[in-house]
């Protein structure tokens, strides 16, 4: 067992706190532990300790030769003592039993003293064991105790940690071979500074070793000679000491200026910064030290600059410039930086002093100088230089900017965009009867109609000459030509009706109207004045055919995208004239009972032809008509839910909500009013949503949904799983149902994992209290799957395709 706080408590340290540390061991005795290792105890705690457990163990021998001599006497006189006292033999034979009794009594007595002085001394041994561990397995000082060869015996946690080895790997090697260097270990108590190398993730350090002889020998060594007797090693970190007193010297440059300063060591290790660099970079001090300046470039400059950087600075000691690093939010900002070299008492580089001059402020002038050469003074709009510029970015090869309307060559485009120039007819009329200031507001009311109908993908706005806007489409995905079609076309739609009600000039209001041209770049494109040439060629033809006037330059693209605009004057007349109304498709129970309905818009034009709503729906949407479209479709919901609870049919109706009705927040009011004008209950109307409609504005259209539900009404969410299910959103959302996609019923019956997903909707739903429908059922095998999984309500071709609001009526008669 060990025995207390052995090599710590005895130690003595002799020395000031300046001068190299010497340590004395006192007188020492050995023990050998009963898991086989040696352990020294010194003469002072031998002597508070261990000598005191012995001299309070003498009390039991004395007790113990006072018992044998005592036991001789009494055998030799009690007898004869006995019958001296008894002459009768009653009295003689009670005595002699009282003498046997008070023998017994008296070696009880002695025995228990000597067991008790025993079991304390042992459990005193235990108790001083336990300190000792704690004392050496605690202490922050790394000791090894070392044989008369200079091998490590025993070496503790601090040691193990310093040198980034496990215990065990210490016991057996040498000094040399513990710290991987030639050392020559100091003298008796004296100390040694050694410089330890950088391991991977830490910065170099330098240990203190001092070497005490013991003047006792190792367990079982008695006898032997002091020189072969064993010595115990002390070693301590100094680094954070040679840090403290390093920073202290640098202390006195690093805040001599107020502005930013780094200072590293010779290899590029910071250092120390002062307080205006963590302003002007972000970071705090300790983040920073210890690190590489490397962590602060950007990629700005390369990797062969900053070599040139450094080869000049380490030959003339000096180094200025410009740079942009990062701050630590990954903002790139410039500064110009002075590098200078300090140099020690030998001629070698100590450290490198950089001060920083942050030139943020002076690049924000010269960028609103830059801005202004790019800028429409008029409408605050970006002006043709600057229009060129961004257009070259879809042209790769060709210069960045481009100041004039020259062809310039380039490679073939490489991403989808258009340009759409937008000219107002007869502007010069208004110059000329309403005076130019009339003219200068008229320009400056398009171009905020511009910015308002400006979207977030890509869309690049401009004013090229006198009466002249260009809108540049770029999105970042480049995009198929159809969907650049449809948002070409959508924002011309937009940005005449603007127009035609812009009353911010009351003298021009309704009385103007623009003429718009459009080239949808291909390959063939030369470049950015390549492509405006062809725009303006088409807004050209466009003003040929008199004002309001529309042209497409698109190489084999204009005859579709001519009738892709002439679809949707024809969905806006389609609207207006009544060709869009509303089929209905009934939703069943199990056993075939309708208990509700869903109105489909389907649009049939004058000439009897049909579009289908995958086309004309999204285009109603981007033309703005969503509103008109939804209350078209809401009103022929309720006529049908009227003539059903006439007719006793008193079930429910679903229409679809758009994305941006429901961010109208006069909708629950004007649907209420809508229920009252047909007289029917709130629970008659369920309103459909889609999941990606939420993400984009959750906390408003939950408000909205949530009215609606404190209404009456019920809330369903379509298409649930297709679009960007999230649990948190969902478990916030007022609804009632979820309505399962066709898409996971389709294969379910012979697709696992569509019934897993199947399984997983269904028990959610449960789970969150709402019901579950599903869409798409067109066979017994699925409607009988998910009747197993537990769905309540189904909607397919199973139960009835969609028909008009007669055709539901018949349809309804006895299933209801």
């Amino acid at each position: 067992m060990f025995l207390g706080a052995a090599c710590l408590c005895g130690l003595r340290r002799d020395d000031g706190a300046r001068r190299p540390s010497r340590f004395k061991a006192h007188e020492s005795r050995c023990l050998t532990l009963e898991s086989g290792f040696p352990l020294y105890t010194s003469g002072r705690l031998r002597s508070v300790a261990a000598v005191r457990l012995e001299r309070r163990f003498r009390p039991s021998v004395l007790a113990a030769l006072v018992y044998v001599l005592l036991g001789c006497l009494w055998i030799a006189f009690s007898d004869d003592a006995v019958r001296k006292l008894a002459a009768d033999p009653d009295t003689l034979t009670l005595l002699q039993n009282l003498k046997g009794w008070v023998y017994v009594l008296l070696t009880a007595i002695l025995i228990y003293g000597l067991v008790e002085a025993l079991d304390w001394r042992n459990r005193r041994l235990r108790a001083l064991d336990r300190q000792f561990r704690v004392s050496f397995q605690e202490s922050p000082t790394g000791i090894a105790l070392l044989d008369p060869q200079g091998r490590v015996e025993i070496a503790n946690p601090a040691l193990a940690t310093l040198l980034s080895r496990p215990e065990p790997a210490l016991r057996g090697r040498t000094v040399p071979a513990l710290l991987g260097r030639r050392v020559d270990l100091p003298a008796d108590g004296l100390c040694v500074e050694i410089p330890m190398p950088a391991a991977r993730g830490r910065d170099p350090r330098t240990f203190e070793i001092r070497r005490v002889a013991l003047e006792a020998p190792l367990a079982g060594q008695a006898g032997v000679a002091d020189e072969a007797r064993g010595s115990m090693l002390l070693v301590e970190d100094v680094s954070v000491a040679r840090r403290a007193a390093t920073e202290q010297r640098l202390a006195a440059v690093a805040f001599e200026t107020r502005g930013p300063i780094l200072v590293t060591d010779a290899q590029g290790v910071i250092l120390r910064v002062n307080r205006a660099f963590c302003e002007l970079t972000g970071y705090r001090a300790e983040e920073l030290i210890g690190r590489n300046p490397r962590i602060l470039e950007s990629d700005r400059q390369n990797a062969a600059f900053h070599r040139r950087m450094w080869d000049r600075l380490l030959e003339t000691g000096h180094w200025e410039g410009e740079l942009w690093n990062l701050d630590r939010a990954g903002k790139p900002y410039p500064q110009w930086q002075s590098i200078s070299a300090v140099r020690d008492d030998r001629g070698a580089i100590a450290y490198f002093v950089a001060h920083i001059t942050d030139l943020t402020e002076r690049r924000e002038i010269e960028a609103r100088i830059d801005e202004l050469e790019h800028l429409d003074l008029l409408t605050g709009l970006p002006n043709r230089r600057s229009l060129l510029e961004r257009l070259a970015l879809a042209f790769p090869g060709t210069p960045a900017a481009a100041s004039t309307a020259e062809p310039s060559i380039g490679a073939p485009v490489s991403s989808s965009g258009a340009l759409m120039l937008i000219d107002v007819d007869d502007f010069h009329v208004v110059n000329e009867g309403l005076g130019m200031e009339t003219g200068d507001q008229v320009l400056r009311a398009i171009a905020r109609v511009l910015v308002q109908l400006a979207g977030t993908e890509g869309q690049q706005l401009a004013r090229i000459s006198s009466d002249i806007f260009a809108v540049a489409f770029m999105p970042p995905g480049g995009g198929s030509g159809e969907s650049l079609l449809q948002a070409v076309g959508a924002y011309a739609e937009r940005l005449r009706a603007r127009i035609r009600q812009l009353d911010e000039v009351p003298a021009a209001s309704g009385a103007l109207t623009v003429s718009i041209g459009v080239h949808l770049f291909d390959a063939d494109d030369r470049g950015p004045a390549d492509a405006l040439n062809h725009a303006e060629q088409a807004l050209s033809r466009a003003k040929q055919g008199g004002p309001g006037g529309f042209a497409l330059f698109a190489r084999g693209m204009q005859a579709e995208a001519e009738a892709r605009l002439r679809l949707a004057a024809d969905l806006r007349l389609g609207l207006a004239a009544g060709e869009i109304h509303a089929h209905f498709q009934c939703k069943c129970s199990a056993d075939g009972r309708i208990v509700g309905a869903e109105a489909l818009a389907r649009w049939r034009r004058a000439d009897g032809a049909t579009v289908s709503p995958a086309v004309f729906v999204p285009m109603a949407e981007a033309l703005g008509l969503e509103a008109e479209l939804g209350e078209r479709m809401r009103r022929q919901a309720l006529e049908l839910a009227a003539r059903l609870a006439q007719a006793g049919c008193a079930i429910p109706v679903a229409v679809n909500l758009a994305a941006r009705e429901l961010r109208q927040p006069d909708l629950p009011d004007r649907i209420v009013a809508l229920l009252a004008e047909y007289r029917l209950p709130p629970q008659s109307l369920i309103l459909e949503v889609t999941e990606s409609q939420l993400i984009d504005d959750f906390d408003a259209i939950s408000a909205v949904l949530a009215r609606l539900r404190a209404a009456g009404m019920r809330v369903a969410i379509d298409d649930f799983g297709t679009g960007f299910s999230s649990l948190s959103y969902l478990k916030r959302l007022p609804v009632d149902e979820l309505k399962i996609d066709g898409s996971f019923v389709a294969d379910a019956a012979h697709a696992p994992r569509d019934q897993a997903l199947l399984r997983a909707i269904v028990s959610l739903g449960h789970t969150l209290g709402l019901a579950v429908v599903a869409e798409g059922v067109e066979t017994d095998e699925q409607l009988a799957l998910l009747s197993s999984l537990g769905c309540e309500v189904f909607q397919g071709w199973r139960f009835g395709r969609p028909v008009d609001a007669d055709g539901f009526m018949a349809q309804a008669v006895g299933r209801c």
